[in-house]
C-alpha cells in the first residue's frame, strides 16, 4: 500500500490561486478604506479652515457693529435711512413703524 503524505501539486496550486484572489479582494479593500481615509482628511481640513476663517471675522463684525452702532442680530441696510434690524433680542422695545409704497418699516 502506498501511503502518502503531503498535498498534490494540482492542490497546493489550487489553493495559492484561491488565497491570491483573496488577496486581490482584500487589497481592493484597503484601497478603498484608504481613499475614503483622505477624502476624510481634506474634508476635515477643510471645515477647520472655515472655522478658523469664521473665528477670525467675528471680532472684526464686532467691532464694526461698536463703531457703526449697530445692534446685534441680522440687520437689513436700506438707502433711504439707517439699518433695519430684523430681530431683537430686546421684545420689550416699541417700534416706530411707516408706512409707504413698499410695505411697513419699523425703526
Amino acid at each position: 500500500m502506498d501511503n502518502e503524505s503531503g498535498f498534490s501539486l494540482t492542490e497546493v496550486i489550487t489553493a495559492l490561486f484561491i488565497l491570491s484572489l483573496g488577496a486581490v479582494a482584500l487589497s481592493q479593500s484597503v484601497g478603498t478604506m484608504i481613499t475614503s481615509w483622505d477624502r476624510t482628511k481634506n474634508r476635515t481640513s477643510s471645515v477647520d479652515h472655515l472655522t478658523d476663517l469664521a473665528l477670525s471675522i467675528e471680532p472684526f463684525e464686532t467691532h464694526q457693529r461698536a463703531e457703526t452702532g449697530i445692534p446685534d442680530g441680522p440687520v437689513l441696510s436700506i438707502e433711504d435711512g439707517p439699518a433695519l434690524q430684523l430681530s431683537s433680542p430686546r421684545l420689550d422695545r416699541g417700534a416706530d413703524c411707516e408706512f409707504d409704497m413698499v410695505g411697513r418699516r419699523c425703526r
